[in-house]
């Protein structure tokens, strides 16, 4: 699910980025999360509860704190699964509470421009075990700069036997599939299901560092081939240790 409602512009993705700060100078820096603001095209309104954005995933809101934040501004942040934090920053206004569960969609706070920025935008990021990843999955978008359609997908599809699931030809709907924290052993396994299923070389299967020892995967795949991730995920109890989650984005 996309944060805001409708069309969503990203004005910086993850990763490496150049620009000039406020004193002229040249500052190359890795950017840990994407920057988004809610849009519509030419010649249409933008109201204004367009700025209020949702939880994309679903879970416990385990900080929602105001003021300067090291640069970060007013802040919310959701923990979705054990060691998998997101952040949502440089709000106006927080809209929830610490302790609070919220379920995908629920309204967390209006977007703004405290802290550390250059104009209002929302700055999401993902941190798994301490470490940022590619946040681009959890927002079925791409990691690029453009403007995109709003997803509204709810998660909430009943989960399926295995043994007795259709063929991926039948199962349409797509999921992403984050694996984490897995050790490199564990990432082979991964790969060659990515492999099999020719996923290994395309955007929809990343694999990212999360410390020297551990990794994160994802995956983002039609519900079949998340069934065969599941499969891998309980053949290796890795689905009891918490290891395995998903959720579905279209």
């Amino acid at each position: 699910m996309t944060p805001f409602k409708g069309t969503n512009r990203i004005t910086s993705p993850y990763g490496w980025r150049t620009y000039q700060n406020s004193a002229g100078k040249t500052v190359r820096e890795h950017h840990n999360g994407i920057d988004l603001v809610p849009t519509k095209y030419p010649g249409e309104a933008l109201d204004a509860d367009a700025w209020c954005y949702r939880e994309v995933t679903g879970g416990d809101v385990v900080e929602a704190s105001t003021g300067w934040n090291g640069g970060r501004g007013t802040l919310v942040k959701v923990q979705t699964a054990p060691g998998v934090i997101q952040t949502y920053q440089h709000n106006a206004d927080n809209l929830v509470r610490v302790g609070q569960h919220v379920p995908q969609g629920t309204i967390l706070a209006r977007a703004g421009g405290t802290g550390n920025v250059t104009g209002d935008h929302l700055h999401f990021e993902v941190q798994v075990n301490g470490t940022a990843v590619d946040p681009s999955p959890w927002l079925g978008l791409p990691n690029a700069a453009g403007t995109y359609l709003g997803n509204d997908t709810l998660d909430g599809a009943p989960a399926q036997d295995t043994e007795d699931a259709p063929a991926n030809s039948e199962l349409n709907a797509i999921q992403l599939v984050s694996l984490a924290p897995l050790t490199d052993d564990q990432v082979r396994q991964t790969d060659a299901l990515a492999e099999s299923l020719g996923l290994a070389d395309s955007d929809h299967y990343k694999v990212q560092r999360v410390d020297d020892a551990y990794f994160a995967v994802t995956a983002t795949v039609s519900n079949g081939d998340a069934l065969l991730f599941l499969a891998l995920a309980q053949r290796n109890g890795w689905d009891k240790r918490k290891l395995y989650h998903s959720r579905f984005v279209g």
